[in-house]
Protein backbone atom coordinates (compact mmCIF):
# COMPACT_ATOMS: atom_id res chain seq x y z
CA UNK A 1 0.00 0.00 0.00
CA UNK A 2 3.07 2.11 0.27
CA UNK A 3 4.03 1.83 -2.87
CA UNK A 4 0.33 2.76 -4.08
CA UNK A 5 -0.01 6.30 -2.27
CA UNK A 6 1.79 7.88 0.52
CA UNK A 7 0.77 10.53 2.57
CA UNK A 8 2.24 14.02 3.28
CA UNK A 9 1.60 15.90 6.80
CA UNK A 10 -1.63 14.48 7.44
CA UNK A 11 -1.35 11.85 10.46
CA UNK A 12 -3.74 9.02 10.41
CA UNK A 13 -5.27 10.53 13.29
CA UNK A 14 -6.68 13.32 11.44
CA UNK A 15 -8.43 11.18 9.11
CA UNK A 16 -9.60 9.24 11.71
CA UNK A 17 -11.09 12.19 13.34
CA UNK A 18 -12.58 12.90 10.69
CA UNK A 19 -14.43 10.38 10.40
CA UNK A 20 -15.19 10.59 13.83
CA UNK A 21 -18.91 11.64 14.81
CA UNK A 22 -19.25 12.90 18.88
CA UNK A 23 -22.63 11.36 20.92
CA UNK A 24 -23.63 10.57 23.92
CA UNK A 25 -24.55 6.96 24.67
CA UNK A 26 -28.33 6.24 25.38
CA UNK A 27 -29.92 6.43 28.44
CA UNK A 28 -32.55 3.38 27.42
CA UNK A 29 -33.75 0.60 25.05
CA UNK A 30 -35.95 2.75 23.74
CA UNK A 31 -33.59 6.02 22.47
CA UNK A 32 -31.22 3.39 21.50
CA UNK A 33 -33.40 1.77 18.92
CA UNK A 34 -34.25 5.29 17.62
CA UNK A 35 -30.87 6.06 17.59
CA UNK A 36 -29.99 2.82 15.28
CA UNK A 37 -33.30 3.72 13.14
CA UNK A 38 -32.84 7.19 12.51
CA UNK A 39 -29.83 8.76 10.56
CA UNK A 40 -27.45 11.07 13.33
CA UNK A 41 -27.53 14.55 13.12
CA UNK A 42 -24.52 16.03 12.89
CA UNK A 43 -24.28 19.93 13.72
CA UNK A 44 -22.93 22.27 11.30
CA UNK A 45 -19.67 23.21 12.45
CA UNK A 46 -18.75 19.69 12.94
CA UNK A 47 -19.73 19.43 9.09
CA UNK A 48 -17.52 22.17 7.59
CA UNK A 49 -14.69 20.93 9.97
CA UNK A 50 -15.06 17.14 8.20
CA UNK A 51 -15.70 18.67 4.91
CA UNK A 52 -12.51 20.77 5.33
CA UNK A 53 -10.39 17.65 6.45
CA UNK A 54 -12.25 15.23 4.29
CA UNK A 55 -11.50 17.58 1.02
CA UNK A 56 -7.91 17.86 2.21
CA UNK A 57 -7.19 14.22 2.42
CA UNK A 58 -7.07 12.97 -1.37
CA UNK A 59 -5.07 16.44 -2.05
CA UNK A 60 -2.23 14.87 0.62
CA UNK A 61 -2.46 11.32 -1.72
CA UNK A 62 0.03 10.97 -4.36
CA UNK A 63 -0.84 8.31 -6.92
CA UNK A 64 1.58 6.38 -9.00
CA UNK A 65 0.17 7.56 -12.30
CA UNK A 66 -0.09 11.84 -13.05
CA UNK A 67 -3.46 10.93 -15.61
CA UNK A 68 -6.20 12.66 -13.74
CA UNK A 69 -9.38 11.19 -13.89
CA UNK A 70 -12.36 12.67 -16.38
CA UNK A 71 -13.99 15.39 -14.87
CA UNK A 72 -18.03 15.00 -14.44
CA UNK A 73 -20.55 17.14 -15.31
CA UNK A 74 -21.45 20.22 -13.67
CA UNK A 75 -24.88 21.04 -13.89
CA UNK A 76 -26.29 25.07 -13.05
CA UNK A 77 -29.02 24.92 -10.37
CA UNK A 78 -31.28 27.10 -12.44
CA UNK A 79 -34.29 24.68 -13.70
CA UNK A 80 -36.25 26.84 -14.96
CA UNK A 81 -33.59 28.58 -17.31
CA UNK A 82 -32.49 24.93 -18.43
CA UNK A 83 -36.33 23.39 -18.96
CA UNK A 84 -37.33 26.92 -21.18
CA UNK A 85 -33.85 26.09 -23.46
CA UNK A 86 -34.99 22.80 -23.78
CA UNK A 87 -38.05 23.52 -24.91
CA UNK A 88 -37.18 26.12 -27.25
CA UNK A 89 -34.42 23.64 -28.84
CA UNK A 90 -37.28 20.99 -29.01
CA UNK A 91 -39.15 23.04 -30.75
CA UNK A 92 -36.93 24.34 -32.79
CA UNK A 93 -35.75 21.08 -33.99
CA UNK A 94 -39.38 19.73 -34.44
CA UNK A 95 -39.97 22.23 -37.20
CA UNK A 96 -36.63 21.10 -38.61
CA UNK A 97 -37.86 17.46 -38.92
CA UNK A 98 -41.07 18.67 -40.43
CA UNK A 99 -39.40 20.55 -42.96
CA UNK A 100 -36.91 18.07 -43.84
CA UNK A 101 -39.64 15.94 -44.58
CA UNK A 102 -41.42 18.43 -46.67
CA UNK A 103 -44.46 18.51 -44.74
CA UNK A 104 -46.96 21.51 -43.89
CA UNK A 105 -47.77 21.84 -40.15
CA UNK A 106 -51.29 21.51 -41.03
CA UNK A 107 -51.04 17.69 -42.20
CA UNK A 108 -48.33 17.05 -39.43
CA UNK A 109 -50.31 18.38 -36.90
CA UNK A 110 -53.05 15.93 -38.08
CA UNK A 111 -51.09 12.92 -38.03
CA UNK A 112 -49.21 13.71 -34.40
CA UNK A 113 -52.85 13.56 -33.39
CA UNK A 114 -53.78 17.11 -32.72
CA UNK A 115 -57.23 18.56 -33.97
CA UNK A 116 -55.82 22.11 -34.76
CA UNK A 117 -52.54 22.93 -35.87
CA UNK A 118 -51.92 25.95 -33.50
CA UNK A 119 -50.91 23.56 -31.09
CA UNK A 120 -48.32 22.25 -33.08
CA UNK A 121 -47.36 25.99 -33.77
CA UNK A 122 -47.21 26.55 -30.16
CA UNK A 123 -44.66 23.55 -29.29
CA UNK A 124 -42.56 24.95 -32.78
CA UNK A 125 -42.27 28.39 -31.61
CA UNK A 126 -41.61 27.34 -27.75
CA UNK A 127 -44.87 29.80 -27.13
CA UNK A 128 -45.52 27.76 -23.95
CA UNK A 129 -42.11 26.83 -22.48
CA UNK A 130 -43.61 24.84 -19.34
CA UNK A 131 -43.55 21.38 -20.67
CA UNK A 132 -43.30 19.53 -24.12
CA UNK A 133 -45.55 16.10 -24.28
CA UNK A 134 -43.27 13.05 -24.15
CA UNK A 135 -45.55 11.40 -26.34
CA UNK A 136 -45.36 13.94 -29.09
CA UNK A 137 -41.36 13.32 -28.89
CA UNK A 138 -41.93 9.79 -29.74
CA UNK A 139 -44.85 10.68 -32.19
CA UNK A 140 -42.37 12.96 -33.97
CA UNK A 141 -39.76 10.59 -34.52
CA UNK A 142 -41.44 8.20 -35.87
CA UNK A 143 -43.09 10.43 -38.36
CA UNK A 144 -40.54 12.72 -39.27
CA UNK A 145 -37.84 9.46 -39.10
CA UNK A 146 -35.19 11.20 -36.90
CA UNK A 147 -33.89 10.11 -33.32
CA UNK A 148 -34.80 11.68 -30.12
CA UNK A 149 -31.45 12.06 -29.61
CA UNK A 150 -31.80 15.05 -32.46
CA UNK A 151 -35.40 16.24 -31.17
CA UNK A 152 -33.99 16.60 -27.62
CA UNK A 153 -30.63 18.77 -29.20
CA UNK A 154 -28.63 15.99 -27.57
CA UNK A 155 -27.31 15.45 -31.41
CA UNK A 156 -26.91 16.78 -34.85
CA UNK A 157 -27.86 14.10 -36.74
CA UNK A 158 -30.63 12.96 -37.48
CA UNK A 159 -30.49 9.75 -38.38
CA UNK A 160 -32.34 6.83 -35.91
CA UNK A 161 -29.35 4.76 -36.64
CA UNK A 162 -25.79 3.71 -37.60
CA UNK A 163 -27.79 2.02 -40.81
CA UNK A 164 -29.92 4.16 -42.35
CA UNK A 165 -31.36 3.67 -46.13
CA UNK A 166 -30.54 6.76 -47.23
CA UNK A 167 -27.27 4.87 -49.54
CA UNK A 168 -29.80 2.51 -50.74
CA UNK A 169 -32.30 5.44 -51.99
CA UNK A 170 -29.16 7.45 -53.42
CA UNK A 171 -27.80 4.44 -55.09
CA UNK A 172 -31.34 3.58 -56.62
CA UNK A 173 -31.88 7.33 -57.12
CA UNK A 174 -28.61 7.18 -59.17
CA UNK A 175 -29.35 4.03 -61.13
CA UNK A 176 -32.63 5.49 -62.00
CA UNK A 177 -30.75 8.87 -63.31
CA UNK A 178 -27.76 6.89 -65.19
CA UNK A 179 -30.66 4.73 -67.19
CA UNK A 180 -32.69 8.26 -68.29
CA UNK A 181 -28.86 9.76 -69.84
CA UNK A 182 -28.46 5.67 -71.16
CA UNK A 183 -31.84 5.97 -72.93
CA UNK A 184 -31.27 9.80 -74.39
CA UNK A 185 -28.08 9.02 -75.25
CA UNK A 186 -29.30 5.79 -77.17
CA UNK A 187 -31.97 7.68 -78.79
CA UNK A 188 -29.59 10.45 -79.97
CA UNK A 189 -26.90 7.70 -81.28
CA UNK A 190 -30.13 5.86 -83.27
CA UNK A 191 -30.88 9.29 -85.07
CA UNK A 192 -26.97 10.13 -85.67
CA UNK A 193 -26.57 7.06 -87.20
CA UNK A 194 -29.61 7.59 -89.32
CA UNK A 195 -28.61 11.08 -90.97
CA UNK A 196 -25.00 9.17 -91.28
CA UNK A 197 -26.44 6.38 -93.07
CA UNK A 198 -28.25 9.03 -95.30
CA UNK A 199 -25.22 11.37 -96.16
CA UNK A 200 -23.47 8.96 -98.64
CA UNK A 201 -26.16 8.10 -100.52
CA UNK A 202 -27.44 11.50 -100.52
CA UNK A 203 -23.61 12.19 -101.63
CA UNK A 204 -23.84 9.08 -104.31
CA UNK A 205 -27.17 10.66 -105.57
CA UNK A 206 -25.74 14.35 -106.38
CA UNK A 207 -23.06 12.87 -108.35
CA UNK A 208 -25.46 10.77 -110.18
CA UNK A 209 -27.83 14.26 -110.76
CA UNK A 210 -24.70 15.87 -111.62
CA UNK A 211 -23.37 13.84 -113.95
CA UNK A 212 -26.78 13.60 -116.13
CA UNK A 213 -26.79 16.88 -116.48
CA UNK A 214 -23.18 17.09 -118.19
CA UNK A 215 -24.50 14.24 -119.79
CA UNK A 216 -27.46 15.88 -121.04
CA UNK A 217 -25.40 19.13 -122.22
CA UNK A 218 -22.99 17.16 -123.79
CA UNK A 219 -25.29 15.38 -126.22
CA UNK A 220 -27.19 18.93 -126.49
CA UNK A 221 -25.01 21.70 -127.83
CA UNK A 222 -27.35 24.22 -127.32
CA UNK A 223 -27.89 23.50 -123.90
CA UNK A 224 -25.55 26.26 -122.92
CA UNK A 225 -27.54 28.95 -124.56
CA UNK A 226 -30.85 27.22 -123.27
CA UNK A 227 -32.24 29.78 -120.70
CA UNK A 228 -31.59 28.30 -117.18
CA UNK A 229 -29.03 25.86 -118.27
CA UNK A 230 -25.69 27.11 -116.75
CA UNK A 231 -27.43 28.11 -113.47
CA UNK A 232 -28.72 24.47 -113.40
CA UNK A 233 -25.13 23.01 -114.16
CA UNK A 234 -23.75 25.00 -111.42
CA UNK A 235 -26.28 24.20 -109.05
CA UNK A 236 -25.45 20.34 -109.53
CA UNK A 237 -21.60 20.59 -109.42
CA UNK A 238 -22.80 23.08 -105.49
CA UNK A 239 -24.79 20.24 -104.95
CA UNK A 240 -21.88 18.02 -105.43
CA UNK A 241 -19.44 19.39 -103.15
CA UNK A 242 -21.98 19.91 -100.26
CA UNK A 243 -23.09 16.24 -100.15
CA UNK A 244 -19.11 15.52 -100.14
CA UNK A 245 -18.29 17.87 -97.61
CA UNK A 246 -21.48 16.46 -95.49
CA UNK A 247 -20.22 12.88 -96.01
CA UNK A 248 -16.87 13.41 -95.02
CA UNK A 249 -17.88 15.36 -91.86
CA UNK A 250 -20.17 12.16 -90.90
CA UNK A 251 -17.32 10.01 -91.33
CA UNK A 252 -14.48 11.77 -89.20
CA UNK A 253 -17.37 12.08 -86.03
CA UNK A 254 -17.92 8.40 -86.39
CA UNK A 255 -13.91 8.18 -86.34
CA UNK A 256 -13.89 10.58 -83.07
CA UNK A 257 -16.83 8.75 -81.23
CA UNK A 258 -15.46 5.31 -82.79
CA UNK A 259 -18.58 4.01 -84.25
CA UNK A 260 -17.65 1.25 -86.91
CA UNK A 261 -19.83 1.81 -89.93
CA UNK A 262 -20.45 -1.86 -90.45
CA UNK A 263 -22.60 -1.33 -87.22
CA UNK A 264 -24.93 1.41 -88.47
CA UNK A 265 -28.67 0.39 -88.75
CA UNK A 266 -29.71 -0.42 -92.02
CA UNK A 267 -32.56 2.17 -93.38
Amino acid sequence: MADIFTFRQKPIAAFLAALRITARPPENAQEAKSTMDAPTSIPEDEKARQSDENCGLLSDVGFESDDEAPALPVFDSDLKRDQACLVQTIGTRMREARELCDMSQSVAAKRLGYSNPSMLSMVEWATDRNSVPLWLIVRAARLYDVSIDFLFGATDDFEVGLQRGVQTWLIGEWEKSRIEDMKALEKLHRRVAAVSALLPVIADESERTAEAIRRFAEINPGFDDMRGGARLAAAAESLIRHAAKANSTAQRFRVEIGVDRSNQPNT
